[in-house]
């Protein structure tokens, strides 16, 4: 039964499409109001939690309305883009906006390592419940 569930995260076509169109909205939309938000002074900690409530309505939205292999996508695109404001750091104006200040040197790995096991969540969710994970996306982007 799980292995079934896995193979739904091979996308096919038309996942590729929409997954993929599903991020550049979300992320042409979400990262200018994080990084706006920042920019008026909000703390660290609110736009992190902003960016995540945002991404995962959008993953909860998609996977309501389509498949988990599109969700996969989505999130490909999004831990991606998070990727390479880690490897800019304080020139990336979205890594300004997720990382806290007062974890140093580590910032970098700890974004990266919160993007980590947030898929490593979403497979976990889906393999154990199935299409009902999105309850998951929701409850995790907004508590």
């Amino acid at each position: 039964m799980w292995i079934d569930r896995l193979l739904e995260f091979i996308p096919g076509p038309l996942d590729l499409l929409l997954g993929s169109l599903a991020a550049v909205v979300m992320l042409g939309s979400v990262i200018p109001i994080v990084v706006s938000c920042h920019g008026w002074g909000w703390r660290i900690g609110d736009t992190r939690k902003l960016f995540h409530f945002l991404i995962f309505s959008g993953a909860g939205a998609l996977r309501y309305f389509g498949s988990i292999a599109m969700v996969a996508v989505y999130g490909s695109w999004v831990a991606l883009t998070v990727l390479l404001s880690v490897r800019r750091g304080s020139r990336s104006s979205l890594f300004l906006a997720l990382a806290r200040p007062e974890d140093e040197d580590a910032r970098g790995f700890n974004v990266l390592l919160s993007t980590l096991s947030t898929a490593l969540g979403g497979v976990a969710a889906h393999l154990l419940l199935g299409k009902l994970a999105l309850v998951s996306y929701l409850v995790t982007g907004c508590g």
